[in-house]
């Protein structure tokens, strides 16, 4: 048996692809809090639907990208656009987070002062060789 989920519904399927158990989440359905919970996923942390259903189901492996090859995994709905929300949301917390980090905008600022670098003696021996051959 595995356990497989996404933001919104985990389920327990046994070796014949049977549904044997399955949560779906009733939290409330606004953007930041399904950023969270897909903020926990990312960070490979396990929902609370996924820890109650290890606890039920002890010998069930957890797969969490699963939910990827699960052909009768049901469609999103209404909660769609509340999904493509908060992937913004996600994204915008993640270039906040990693503005704030100093050492990776002064690792961006080196890497785009060697590219910019790259560029110029690229451009330079290019203009030289032009020149040699006229």
């Amino acid at each position: 048996m595995k356990i497989i989920f996404d933001w919104r519904l985990s389920r327990v399927i046994d070796d014949q692809d049977n549904i044997v158990d399955e949560i779906m989440w009733d939290g409330t359905m606004s953007p930041s809090s399904v950023a969270k919970r897909l903020l926990k996923i990312q960070q490979g942390r396990l929902l609370p639907e996924v820890m109650t259903l290890s606890e039920r189901f002890p010998d069930a492996q957890v797969d969490p990208i699963g939910v990827l090859s699960e052909p009768n995994w049901p469609r999103w709905g209404e909660s769609e656009e509340v999904f493509h929300r908060s992937t913004l949301l996600l994204a915008k917390m993640g270039v906040a987070d990693s503005s704030k980090d100093m050492d990776r905008r002064l690792d961006m600022l080196v890497s785009a002062t060697m590219e910019a670098r790259s560029t110029w003696t690229t451009s330079e021996s290019r203009c030289i060789e032009w020149a040699g051959l006229f």
